[in-house]
């Protein structure tokens, strides 16, 4: 019986972080490029969002967001993981200036079970005539959902990490 007692006391502390059972993996990310200085937004399993300067190596500031706010965009990534998505090369490109702040949404992909597996592909990219790559989901409720997604995410990014907010390139 003291055994028995040992050995639940050991696993206690085991099953009572959810981490080791399901490890954080991201759902979706947001790379900004604000005035020269890159950002990146993510979206883990578990409601958490997280903005660091990539160029800095430092967390610009953290954030949990409620239940109802995470599965709605948790759905959001989840179906734009199964969304087919084109790329396309523009073989002309206006002579548009870039502007300071532009951003890309990369989603996970999922399993079959409808895990996040963590391994990020990118929806939409940069939708300006000066890019020269673009990539979007092919359908337009997709199209819709990632802009929708990324909008959500450039919003929090700005007001957890205190960022002034314009001209943000669709």
């Amino acid at each position: 019986m003291k055994k028995f007692f040992l050995v639940l006391v050991a696993l206690i502390p085991a099953l009572a972080s959810a981490d080791s059972l399901y490890p954080r993996r991201p759902s979706a990310q947001l790379q900004l490029s604000y005035f020269g200085r890159s950002i990146e937004t993510t979206l883990d399993n578990y409601g958490t969002v997280t903005i660091t300067d990539v160029g800095q190596r430092r967390v610009l500031g953290r954030t949990q967001l409620q239940v109802q706010n995470f599965t709605q965009l948790s759905e959001l990534s989840y179906g734009l993981s199964l969304a087919p998505v084109k790329s396309t090369r523009s073989a002309t490109t206006c002579m548009m200036m870039p502007l300071p702040v532009e951003s890309a949404l990369l989603v996970s992909t999922t399993t079959r079970d409808g895990q996040f597996t963590g391994n990020l592909r990118l929806v939409l990219s940069v939708e300006q005539c000066y890019v020269e790559n673009r990539t979007a989901p092919i359908n337009e409720f997709d199209l819709s959902s990632a802009r929708q997604l990324r909008t959500v995410l450039e919003f929090v990014t700005y007001e957890i990490a205190k960022l002034p907010q314009g001209m943000t390139v669709r």
